[in-house]
C-alpha cells in the first residue's frame, strides 16, 4: 500500500526507475531462496517446518513481483493515457 503511494507521487520515469530496481532485488532475492529451498529438500533430516516456512517466503516474494509488475505496467499506462 505504501509502495503504492510512493510510486503515485513520482515522475514517470523516477517511479519506474523506482519499481525497476525493486524487481530486480525481489528476483536476485527468490531465486536464491529457490536455490536453497531445492538443496534443503534434497536432505532427508530437513525439518518440514523449516521447508513450509521457505516456501511461504517463496510464495510471498512471487507475490510481490507480481505486484511490482503489475504496478509498472499500470503506472506506464497511466502515464501514456495523461500524454
Amino acid at each position: 500500500m505504501l509502495r503504492a503511494l510512493l510510486v503515485s507521487t513520482l515522475e514517470t520515469d523516477d517511479g519506474l526507475k523506482v519499481l525497476a530496481r525493486e524487481a530486480n532485488v525481489l528476483r536476485t532475492e527468490l531465486h536464491a531462496l529457490r536455490g536453497y529451498l531445492e538443496t534443503l529438500s534434497a536432505e532427508a533430516e530437513t525439518d518440514p517446518m523449516v521447508l513450509l516456512g521457505l516456501s511461504l517466503r517463496t510464495h510471498f516474494l512471487e507475490g510481490m513481483l507480481k505486484w511490482t509488475t503489475d504496478a509498472a505496467r499500470q503506472f506506464r499506462a497511466a502515464s501514456a493515457a495523461r500524454g
